[in-house]
């Protein structure tokens, strides 16, 4: 895939983007995130390209520490330090062995680490918009949260709408274009609910199928409550999740 190394395995794929572990020449281990050939094109390379930009300007150690950006056949790849997480979505096959309240506890140990790195990036003012479960690395084990995919992030206090970006199950009603409201870092808050939403029930707060029906559940919809999803929530663990 890129001359020089050596892919050890996939840590994230989705449709628009692949996450790959790898080790270099000089044996040492890498993370290398590329854009997916349907998604390929002038603007998809130039967000990774800005990816790269703003996390060599961040000085934040929940965000992992870019090495270098190239272009080899037409495809990009940004080439990071190794970190040893795995994906928020994926965190939760780790607790299955547990207990339902030893699983809570887990989980509401993450959950205040991520907030941590949210508040952390925001106070070197970025907006992020695009938090969701596959753009936040956990490594349980050493109580360590990276945040990834800073391709969509601002740095402004506060922009308007442009155009739709981000993963529609997790974007904030101002990210929709169907209000006239700021995106601002209450924005990333809204995202983050929803992705705990998801980690502490294994579901989403509503019910879409289409990209049309999304973009009104987070305008319209009254989301479900966790509690009744999971029993082992607690009522004041369901409402912060919903605040």
């Amino acid at each position: 895939m890129l001359d020089g190394f050596l892919i050890k395995g996939i840590i994230c794929d989705t449709p628009q983007k692949q996450l790959y572990k790898a080790v270099d020449d000089n044996g040492t281990l890498v993370l290398i995130k590329t854009i997916s050939q349907e998604y390929l094109n002038d603007q998809s390379i130039a967000r990774l390209k800005r990816e790269y930009d703003i996390m060599c300007q961040l000085e934040s150690s929940y965000a992992i520490k870019p090495l270098r950006f190239t272009i080899r056949n037409g495809f990009p790849f940004l080439i990071m330090e190794h970190f040893d997480g795995i994906p928020l979505d994926l965190l939760s096959l780790q607790f299955n062995s547990l207990s339902p309240v030893e699983q809570l506890l887990c989980k509401l140990d993450v959950a205040l680490w991520i907030c941590d790195a949210l508040s952390n990036v925001h106070e070197q003012k970025i907006i992020h918009k695009n938090i969701n479960p596959s753009n936040i690395l956990v490594d349980y084990g050493t109580k360590s949260v990276k945040l990834l995919d800073f391709s969509l992030s601002s740095q402004l206090s506060f922009e308007r709408f442009e155009q739709l970006e981000g993963a529609l199950e997790y974007i904030s009603p101002e990210q929709t274009g169907r209000m006239n409201r700021n995106i601002t870092f209450h924005s990333d808050y809204y995202s983050y609910g929803i992705s705990l939403f998801k980690f502490f029930t294994g579901t989403f707060p509503f019910d879409a199928s289409s990209p049309l029906e999304w973009l009104n559940c987070h305008i319209t919809k009254k989301p479900k409550s966790p509690a009744d999803l999971n029993p082992s929530i607690p009522g004041v663990l369901a409402q912060v999740i919903l605040i």
